[in-house]
C-alpha cells in the first residue's frame, strides 16, 4: 500500500495567520461611539486627540486586554515558502493510520493521488465520482496488469446503507441471467482495512449525451433511434425484472459500448428496491416512497400532478418506462416542446402535446402506439415489456430499414483508406553465423 502522506519541510518555520485585531470603537453615521465612559472623557480633554479623530478610520487600536492575542507574523528571510506546510486547523483532510497503512481521509473516505496504490491490487489513475454519500470512485488499472482498466468504488464499512450493497446485487443478477451486455461487469469485491469496495470492468465509449452533442444539429434515423429503444427498453426490463428502480432516466446515464454496439446503464448511484414487489409487501407504501429524482424533462405525470390526492406513493416501474418513452423522443425530434419551460408550466403542455395526442401527428405510428403500451399497464406488468421490443424492433427493421444490427448508426463513419492502419514489410539484410551478409528475398 502506497502511503499518502504530507511531507514537512524540515528546519522551516510554519506560516500562521495574522488576525486583525478589533477596533474598541464601532462606527455609528460616521462618527467613532466608543464603548468607554473614560476613554471618551479622556479624549475629549485632549485636543491633539480631537483632531486626529477625523482620521480614526485609518487608525487600528490596541485590542481589549480581554481579547484574543495576536499570532505571530511568520518570518520574511523564509528562502523556499512552498515548501510551508499548511496549518492543521485549515487541512481538508485527517491523516490515519489502519493497520499500518497511512491514509489521507475527507468525510471518513479515502482520498488517493494518481499512482498510489488502495488493497495491495489497484493502481489508482484519478478521482471520478464526489458524492460522499455514495462512496468514492477512482478509474484505476490492475497492479499486476496495467492494460485491465477498472472502476473501483469504496465505502466505509460501517456504513450499513452503502450503495454497494444494492449495485452489487443489481450486477449479480444481470450476470447470472447472461444479460451483463446491459450492465457493467464485476471484477472484484471485498475488504480492506475500514473500507468496503468493488471494482467493475471499465467499458469505453460515448454516453447518449455525448452522441446528441456530437450530432449538432442533425436528427436521429428511425434505424438509429429504434436500436436505442430496443436497448433502453431491454435495460428497465431487467431492472424491474430484479425487483428495482432506477429512480432517473437520463441521457447522462446510459453509455454505447463500443465493443458490443449496445447502450449499457452505467450509473448505479439511485438504484432502489421496488416496495411494490418487496416480500413480504410493503403494508403503507406512503411510510417510505419512492421518489422521482430525475429533471422535469422526462418525469413522469405523477411527479408533476400536484392537484391529485392522494398523490402516489411513489415511482413504479411504468413511470420509469414512461420516463423512457420523453427521452426517446427527445432523442427522435431534437428536443422536446417543454423543456425550456419551468417546473410549473410543463403539466398544462406536456397534457397538450402527449395526452391530446398533439405530437404524435408528424410520427410515425410505432411511436403512438408505444406510448399507449406503456399508459395500458399498471405499476409492475411483466406482459408489457416483450410488446414494447416489438415495436422498437419495427421500428429499427420497417422505418430505418435495419436488417444487420451491425450497421452503422447515424454517429458512426467509416474509416478513409489511408486512415486504416497497415502492415509494411522492410528489407533489412541477415547475417548468418559466419557473419557473412545475405539480401533478403523480395
Amino acid at each position: 500500500m502506497a502511503e499518502s502522506t504530507l511531507t514537512p519541510c524540515e528546519n522551516k518555520p510554519t506560516s500562521t495567520v495574522k488576525k486583525n485585531p478589533k477596533k474598541v470603537g464601532t462606527k455609528d453615521n460616521g462618527k467613532l461611539k466608543n464603548d468607554s465612559t473614560e476613554m471618551t472623557e479622556s479624549l475629549n480633554c485632549t485636543p491633539i486627540i480631537k483632531d486626529l479623530l477625523s482620521q480614526v478610520d485609518s487608525i487600528d487600536l490596541l485590542p481589549p486586554s480581554n481579547s484574543i492575542p495576536l499570532a505571530e507574523e511568520p518570518s520574511h528571510n523564509i528562502e523556499n515558502k512552498e515548501c510551508i506546510p499548511p496549518i492543521n486547523k485549515y487541512k481538508a483532510t485527517e491523516t490515519t493510520i489502519i493497520n499500518g497503512n497511512t491514509y489521507e481521509l475527507l468525510n471518513g473516505l479515502p482520498i488517493f493521488e494518481t499512482n498510489e496504490v488502495f488493497a495491495e491490487r489497484f493502481k489508482i489513475y484519478e478521482r471520478e465520482t464526489y458524492i460522499d454519500s455514495q462512496g468514492i470512485g477512482y478509474f484505476c488499472t490492475d497492479i499486476d496488469c496495467d492494460q485491465l482498466e477498472l472502476f473501483v468504488r469504496i465505502d466505509k464499512k460501517k456504513n450499513t446503507k452503502t450503495v454497494l450493497k444494492t449495485e452489487y446485487k443489481l450486477l449479480k443478477a444481470a450476470e447470472d441471467d447472461s444479460k451483463h451486455i446491459y450492465f457493467s461487469q464485476i471484477h472484484s469485491v471485498g475488504e480492506y482495512d475500514d473500507f468496503i469496495y468493488m471494482a467493475i470492468y471499465f467499458k469505453s465509449g460515448p454516453t447518449l449525451k455525448d452522441i446528441t452533442r456530437f450530432m449538432g444539429k442533425r436528427q436521429f434515423s428511425h434505424g438509429t433511434i429504434g436500436r436505442f429503444a430496443f436497448d433502453l427498453f431491454s435495460i428497465l426490463q431487467k431492472v424491474h425484472e430484479y425487483g428495482y428502480l432506477l429512480h432517473n432516466i437520463g441521457t447522462e446515464k446510459f453509455t454505447f459500448d463500443a465493443c458490443s454496439r449496445s447502450i449499457y446503464l452505467n450509473d448505479y448511484t439511485y438504484i432502489k428496491p421496488d416496495q411494490s414487489k418487496l416480500i413480504p409487501p410493503v403494508k403503507d407504501l406512503y411510510k417510505n416512497p419512492s421518489k422521482y429524482l430525475g429533471s422535469s424533462d422526462y418525469s413522469p405525470f405523477y411527479f408533476l400532478e400536484a392537484d391529485v390526492f392522494p398523490p402516489p406513493p411513489g415511482i413504479f416501474a411504468r413511470d420509469e418506462l414512461e420516463a423512457a418513452f420523453y427521452m426517446i423522443l427527445d432523442l427522435l425530434l431534437g428536443d422536446l416542446p417543454w423543456k425550456s419551460l419551468r417546473r410549473n408550466e410543463v403539466l398544462s403542455t406536456k397534457k397538450e402535446f402527449i395526452l391530446r395526442e398533439k405530437i404524435f401527428k408528424e410520427l410515425p405510428k410505432e411511436y403512438k402506439q408505444i406510448w399507449e403500451t406503456i399508459t395500458s399497464s399498471d405499476k409492475y406488468d411483466s406482459m408489457v415489456y416483450p410488446k414494447l421490443l416489438d415495436l422498437c424492433k419495427d421500428i429499427y427493421k420497417n422505418l430505418g430499414n435495419i436488417e444487420d444490427l451491425d450497421d452503422n448508426y447515424d454517429f458512426e463513419v467509416e474509416p478513409n483508406p489511408e486512415d486504416i492502419p497497415r502492415f509494411i514489410l522492410e528489407k533489412r539484410p541477415i547475417e548468418n553465423d559466419n557473419s557473412e551478409t545475405i539480401q533478403s528475398p523480395a
